[in-house]
């Protein structure tokens, strides 16, 4: 039977304690970050922003991007807008407009695909996904806060990425996964909060001419 060093015991026995402590502060650091960003986005009235998607599709190999601009005020209203489409909800009615066909699809807002629901992914994230981790990033001029989540539930997304202003705790940047490996990329800038945004521009008007579907009738007008 071989001998236990006890200098090398004390050491490991040492190591151990130093990585238990580690841990121990870093969970307590990771629920206090947390928490600031919960209390953060409770207290948001309303948030927009530019931003730039960019998406590679994985089957094909292609990459498409494009920009546009997103609003949301709570509870639950958004305005997603770009060159071809735009989402409007005022969180009673959801109107999807493709530029396109020149059609507007009008649908109950509960009933519409999670996907087309920000607020699941860019700030109520902690409701529908687990926290697998949670890392502090130095940049050349600001720290970032980069968290890596899972869905508690299979749905759309597979894996989700998010990094975040280190002093107002919003959102700078979003990637996602989707459930056919499709990689999505949002990049935030423009960013402004709790400026007052009307409701009214959570309500979409359709222009004349425009082919409306109003799924919510299960009819074409």
């Amino acid at each position: 039977m071989q001998m236990i060093n006890p200098k090398s015991l004390k050491a490991s026995l040492l190591l151990t304690l130093i990585l238990a402590i580690n841990s121990l502060t870093q969970g307590g650091n990771t629920r206090a970050i947390l928490e600031r960003m919960e209390a953060k986005v409770d207290t948001l009235v309303d948030f927009s922003t530019r931003f730039v998607q960019r998406m590679s599709y994985s089957l094909s190999g292609k990459v498409k991007s494009f920009e546009g601009r997103l609003y949301l005020k709570r509870p639950g209203k958004f305005r997603i807008e770009t060159k071809d489409y735009a989402f409007v909800s005022d969180a009673c009615t959801l109107w999807v407009f493709s530029a396109r066909n020149q059609q507007v699809t009008i649908y109950q807002a509960d009933s519409a695909p999670p996907s087309l629901n920000p607020y699941s992914t860019l700030l109520d994230f902690r409701k529908e996904y687990e926290l697998d981790t949670l890392m502090i990033r130095s940049g050349s001029d600001k720290k970032m806060i980069y968290l890596q989540l899972h869905p508690k539930d299979k749905g759309y997304i597979k894996l989700l990425e998010i990094w975040c202003d280190g002093e107002d705790l919003l959102p700078r940047r979003l990637r996602y996964v989707d459930n056919v490996d499709n990689l999505v990329d949002f990049k935030f800038e423009e960013i402004a909060f709790d400026k007052g945004i009307s409701d009214s521009l959570f309500i979409y008007r359709p222009p004349k001419g425009i082919e409306v579907m109003d799924m919510r009738r299960g009819y074409e007008e």
